[in-house]
């Protein structure tokens, strides 16, 4: 299916991929954020889309800045 990118992978893209602008991984559900992972990521890129099932405290807490352009009926 596709989705076997894991936190290791992710910091992986991070670190060799400085210059990174947009990542979509939305759907990698190997992926376990931490608060410390999400920030590192919002720190680095612009346009990011995470899991939709990150908690919404995370949100809230500006830890993640938008849910992305993805409508509700796009998850079904």
């Amino acid at each position: 299916d596709g989705d076997y990118l894991t936190n290791v992978g992710l910091l992986a893209i991070l670190d060799k991929c400085p210059l990174l602008k947009s990542l979509h991984i939305n759907w990698c559900s190997y992926i376990e954020l931490s608060e410390s992972l999400v920030k590192r990521c919002t720190d680095q890129i612009n346009d990011l889309q995470l899991n939709p099932y990150v908690d919404e405290h995370d949100y809230s807490a500006g830890f993640v800045s938008s849910w992305g352009d993805v409508d509700d009926d796009d998850w079904f």
